[in-house]
């Protein structure tokens, strides 16, 4: 009697394993945009590094040089995310560079992309190297990272801190966090296809964006802050980039942020819920060297909330080093 029960949930829970494969795949492709030239920026440029069509942006010193600025934005943001930051220090004199990451802003969607830190790393410096053949002293660069940019500048700096005149963490988030089942189980196509239409039609929108920007901002985003955050992310390929994120993410170990020498900062809001302020801290731990900088009544996203305390405390990093 039992065994004859058993069998029957068993076929039950095959037959619905069977339908939720299915399912996705009948319901139809979700809405995407392809990049248009009228979505770019006056000073929008396009480089191809490691197969990659990467995105930046370029800001010359409007005084006498100073040196290089490399500003590296967090998940989900672009160079959208140092508005305030970029054009400020251009105009103290520093050759400014912002980039989109791969998969991010404007850069290329790269299906299967390794987005190691030490992958970004070694796409970003080799960026640097080739848009400096007729540009400004490229032997040194000052590295400004938000959140998981963090991670980014900081794997820079452990491959050549011999080029890094400073390093700054804004919020950053250095170390791993992502669950490592999650790895195996996007292998499942099925539920990769779930996860797409999920992501395309739950979160890729107006409502969830707006919801994402208050948490990150401490505040509602302005209309134009929306759509700049939101545009991106409804390109093609955008949730794959995310896939292939939690495929392939490898952040830093302790021990090699715990042997930087290179001037270490950190910039952190005060109220941040996503990095919390506790992160500066133990980063603080274990590297006794990081100076630290907080801002008051600020969250994530200090340089786009709080630009001019966030300006002034880039530029005393700049000054001093």
């Amino acid at each position: 009697m039992i065994k004859e029960i058993l069998k029957k949930v068993l076929k039950l829970l095959l037959a619905m394993l069977l339908i939720l494969s299915l399912l996705p795949y009948a319901m139809g492709n979700v809405s995407t945009l392809n990049m248009e030239e009228n979505m770019l920026y006056d000073n929008s440029e396009f480089k191809i590094i490691h197969n990659v069509n990467i995105h930046f942006r370029e800001w010359l010193p409007q005084n006498q040089y100073s040196g290089n600025v490399l500003l590296v934005h967090g998940l989900g943001g672009s160079t959208f995310s140092y508005r305030y930051t970029a054009e400020r220090l251009a105009n103290e004199g520093y050759y400014v560079i912002a980039v989109d990451l791969p998969g991010f802003g404007f850069s290329e969607r790269v299906e299967d992309f390794d987005h190691s830190q030490q992958s970004r790393a070694k796409i970003l410096w080799d960026l640097l190297d080739e848009i400096h053949m007729s540009s400004y002293d490229s032997k040194s660069w000052h590295l400004v990272g938000h959140s998981m940019g963090g991670g980014t500048v900081t794997a820079m700096s452990i491959d050549k801190p011999e080029k890094v005149s400073s390093l700054t963490l804004a919020n950053g988030a250095l170390f791993n966090t992502n669950p490592q089942f999650a790895k195996y189980l996007i292998k499942y196509p099925p539920i990769k296809r779930w996860a797409n239409l999920i992501l395309n039609r739950m979160y890729f929108s107006e409502e969830k964006i707006d919801e994402i920007l208050t948490s990150a901002y401490g505040r509602a985003p302005l209309d134009f802050e929306l759509e700049a955050y939101l545009l991106p992310l409804m390109l093609e390929g955008t949730v794959n980039t995310l896939f292939d994120i939690i495929s392939t993410s490898s952040n830093i170990e302790k021990e090699d942020f715990a042997s930087l020498q290179v001037p270490l900062y950190a910039i952190w809001g005060e109220e941040d819920s996503w990095v919390d302020i506790n992160r500066m801290y133990e980063l603080k731990s274990i590297n006794p060297n990081l100076q630290t900088y907080v801002i008051r009544g600020a969250g994530h996203c200090p340089m786009e909330t709080h630009p001019n305390e966030f300006n002034i405390m880039i530029m005393e990093v700049l000054i001093n080093n």
